[in-house]
């Protein structure tokens, strides 16, 4: 199994989605009730599950090194919480959700929590019965449906251990194998029924705060960016990726109708060597697609 870092964001993505599907929360959902701490006051009390999954909630001012994402036994609603209670106002006054893009952790870390404590599911068999956990979450939606049996939240190799505060933004690890199904499973559309929402370009015209340079020019949706050449193009653009730190990066192109995934580990500048060997290998398979001798 091979850590994914930045390429785990669309299990996020497809984690709450598929919670959506399943009546459990909405896309519109305000943080609070299910997370008690939050602010009934000011422009932070208007963040929603949207926000946190599509980088405009106001939390990633810009990347953290190090922060509460990375405590493993920290708890993911303390975590939450910690990011809601220093993160925000104080350094961008003013903010409101929705309206500035800028990539990191925080806001899908708040996304994770709240989905765990949005959960109404209660786990059978247990005394006193409990809500589920995020990794049960994760298995109840994910990974079981569609038998990805390789792919965990947390390092695998011994001692492993299951975090209560799990890095949602960039703590997966998986096989291509496993990742393939869920590739698959997006293009299929059945897995997650609304596509447009999902997919959609979600930042298009706000004030960029933060952006990868390698992927400087595209814009986000859930979970993944939506790749195109300029703006304008990423509107109608129908190619949706997820790049890894480590050059893992899975992509779907819903136009050209294919799946495909480039499963690495490489210790220094993975996520521009990825991203580039993805634009290379876009060129050859729509190529190869196009000039295909249909069967007889």
């Amino acid at each position: 199994m091979t850590p994914l870092a930045s390429a785990s964001k669309w299990f996020a993505g497809a984690l709450g989605m598929r919670m959506v599907q399943a009546g459990i929360a909405t896309l519109d959902d305000p943080m609070r009730p299910p997370l008690a701490f939050w602010t009934t006051s000011g422009t932070k009390k208007d963040v929603k599950l949207k926000h946190t999954l599509s980088m405009t909630s106001g939390f990633n001012a810009s990347p953290l090194v190090g922060g509460c994402q990375l405590l493993p036994t920290f708890g993911l609603y303390n975590c939450a919480k910690s990011i809601h209670d220093l993160r925000y106002d104080i350094l961008r006054p003013g903010n409101a959700p929705g309206a500035q893009y800028s990539y990191g952790p925080h806001g899908i870390q708040v996304a994770g929590a709240y989905l765990e404590a949005k959960d109404t599911s209660i786990e059978p068999g247990t005394s006193p019965a409990r809500e589920r956990n995020f990794h049960e979450l994760f298995a109840q939606h994910v990974t079981i449906p569609l038998g990805m049996s390789s792919t965990t939240w947390y390092d695998p190799h011994p001692p492993a251990t299951v975090p209560t505060n799990p890095w949602v933004a960039g703590g997966a690890f998986s096989t291509p194998r496993d990742y393939a199904k869920l590739l698959r499973a997006f293009l299929g559309g059945s897995f997650i029924t609304n596509m447009t929402a999902f997919t959609q370009p979600r930042t298009i015209g706000l004030p960029r705060v933060f952006v990868p340079a390698s992927t400087v020019n595209w814009e986000y949706a859930l979970g993944s960016f939506v790749e195109c050449d300029t703006p304008s193009a990423c509107a109608t653009s129908k190619i949706n990726s997820s790049p890894g730190a480590y050059g893992w990066t899975g992509w779907i192109d819903r136009e050209t109708g294919y799946y495909a995934l480039i499963a690495t580990e490489i210790s220094s500048g993975g996520d521009r060597k990825g991203v580039e060997l993805e634009q290379v290998m876009q060129d050859l398979i729509e190529d190869a697609i196009a000039n295909r001798t249909p069967a007889p």
